[in-house]
């Protein structure tokens, strides 16, 4: 007779081994989903596009390969390659160790079909061959040669899935409404900024409305960020003279430190150069301590 303990301890390892059987079936059949999952994101490349578009892996159970075919034609033809396709599959997964491909006529998923439409591109081998001129190296000129049709076959299939060239650089396919890619956008962009910075940098008193007039397109806020871009590299090279001087005083120095103190309160400000007045320099503690701090040992020697 099992006594209570016993028989409860005996359930419990009965309960493990199933449980342990359970977990050692999950893991297979998690297993064989990810190894399934890596077969059919390189079915095309195995199989070629064409067969790619009629077939679709979609179980892998101990060495035997599950496909739908589109129809009776294409399972035909699969008849023919199923040797050749097991050799390529083995090769590319060896450790799927594949024996068998099983198939049946099937539904394709549109999405699958989808995909496939998206990986068709133009053959760059049929576009046609630029002559190059000048180049002497025979290498390199069927190099060239070679770039010039990939690249024409790359603008030939963005063409078809609807992208046009850049308006201005000829070169980047685009889909934005102005015909503009985002490279030249942003190259555009940065150049307006940059002549807006230097001309706000010459003459840190303009106004908005003022740098409008110049035709440079520039937003208020950016015209606000350029301010205040300029005023923290201001602050911060106020900042390094006021310690070089801490230092060492030296006249032109402390000239530039004066200089620069004008210019950020002038862009903090946007009062007139002439309005400012650094004899004053008790004031300076209403922009910042640390300049009153940085001027007030030397303003009487550099005065």
């Amino acid at each position: 007779m099992i006594k209570p303990l016993q028989q409860g301890l005996i359930k419990a390892i009965a309960s493990l081994r199933k449980d342990g059987g359970d977990i050692k079936k999950r893991y297979v059949i998690a297993k064989s989903m990810l190894a399934l999952g890596r077969l059919i994101n390189s079915w095309k490349d195995v199989v070629g596009i064409v067969l790619a578009s009629h077939t679709y892996p979609y179980r892998l159970i101990k060495g035997r390969l599950f496909l739908a075919v589109s129809d009776s034609q294409w399972m035909q033809t699969l008849t023919f390659l199923r040797s050749e396709i097991i050799s390529k599959l083995n090769n590319t997964f060896p450790d799927m160790k594949i024996t068998e491909i099983c198939a049946r006529v099937g539904v394709i998923p549109e999405e699958v079909k989808r995909n496939i439409e998206e990986s068709i591109w133009p053959d760059w081998r049929e576009e046609p061959i630029t002559e190059v001129k000048g180049v002497k190296d025979k290498d390199l000129a069927e190099g060239i040669k070679r770039c010039c049709q990939k690249s024409s076959a790359r603008i030939k299939g963005l063409t078809d899935k609807g992208y046009k060239l850049c308006i201005i650089c000829r070169a980047v396919p685009t889909r934005s409404s102005d015909g503009v890619c985002a490279m030249c956008l942003y190259k555009s962009q940065e150049s307006t900024r940059l002549k807006a910075m230097t001309l706000i940098s010459e003459m840190p008193w303009l106004t908005y409305e003022e740098v409008s007039e110049s035709g440079l397109g520039l937003s208020e806020l950016e015209y606000n960020s350029i301010k205040e871009d300029l005023y923290s590299a201001s602050d911060s090279l106020i900042t390094e003279l006021g310690k070089d001087l801490s230092v060492e005083f030296d006249e032109e120095t402390f000239a530039q430190l004066q200089k620069e103190i004008t210019r950020a309160i002038i862009l903090r400000t946007g009062c007139m150069p002439d309005r400012v007045d650094l004899s004053d320099i008790k004031s300076l503690e209403f922009f910042d301590a640390r300049w009153y701090k940085y001027l007030k040992p030397f303003i009487g020697e550099g005065g």
